[in-house]
């Protein structure tokens, strides 16, 4: 008797992990689905390299004239940080005995030209 109930306990949990795998697998119509998405985007990629290639202009100049007025703003946000930075720097140098790269490295401070990094003209 408990020989036949290990048995079908055995077939039971073969047969959850086989529903289990099934249910995990993705539909026909889901399958579909995701086929159709796929192919639809893969058109619209095609597309735009296409128009790439051929070297249209696919930003207009009203994002471009706003893309760079951002950045035109952002320069100037940094440029201005900056001399508040050294403004600061220097007015601390007044009273510091030693000279301004030793006081960078004791505050810990990385400059831009340390870092090779300039200011976009």
């Amino acid at each position: 008797m408990s020989k036949a109930t290990e048995t079908l306990q055995t077939e039971v949990n073969s047969l959850t992990q086989k529903h289990k795998k099934l249910q995990s697998n993705m539909t026909l119509c889901e399958a579909k689905a995701d086929l159709q998405k796929i192919t639809v985007e893969c058109q619209d990629m095609s597309e735009k390299l296409n128009k790439l290639r051929n070297g249209a202009v696919l930003i207009t100049k009203e994002v471009k004239n706003e893309v760079y007025s951002a950045q035109d703003l952002k320069v100037k946000a940094w440029r201005k940080r900056k001399r508040m930075a050294m403004d600061i720097v220097d007015a601390i140098l007044e009273g510091y005995p030693k000279p301004k790269k030793t006081l960078f490295e004791d505050i810990g401070i990385e400059t831009d030209e340390d870092c090779k990094v300039a200011l976009p003209k």
